[in-house]
């Protein structure tokens, strides 16, 4: 649980994933994603401190909008794949994902205990 509150776990997520797919993203998404990051780098100490799930979506949508070809917005969509549920995932906040990452233990939890409850 400790880890799960900690706010800087969003901002560690996301320059994992940056960092497998830098270069294969335009320098341009990319540069918007890490200004977004060093922002909230920099307010990760004050209580009001939202990591921008949002405005990381919107740049997203944003270039892929502006692409003319599908395959080239298909591609892009798979390759960002892992930013947009890294997103998915923080878009109710900290609290939110703590909130989805406990459900998710005990809804297999459940599953398990399910089988062993015949007789």
């Amino acid at each position: 649980m400790k880890a799960l509150k900690d706010p800087s776990l969003p901002l560690l997520e996301l320059q994992e994933v940056i960092s497998s797919i830098s270069g294969r993203i335009p320098s341009t998404v990319e540069k918007q994603i890490r200004k977004f990051m060093s922002q909230y780098a920099s307010n990760i100490t004050s209580v009001l401190a939202q990591f921008p799930s949002q405005q990381i979506a919107s740049v997203i949508d944003n270039y892929a909008a502006s692409l003319q070809k599908r395959t080239d917005r298909d591609v892009f969509f798979m390759t960002t794949q892992g930013i947009l549920q890294l997103v998915q995932r923080y878009r109710n906040g900290i609290r939110g994902r703590m909130r989805t990452a406990v459900q998710d233990l005990l809804k297999q939890y459940l599953q398990v205990e399910t089988l062993f409850q015949h007789g």
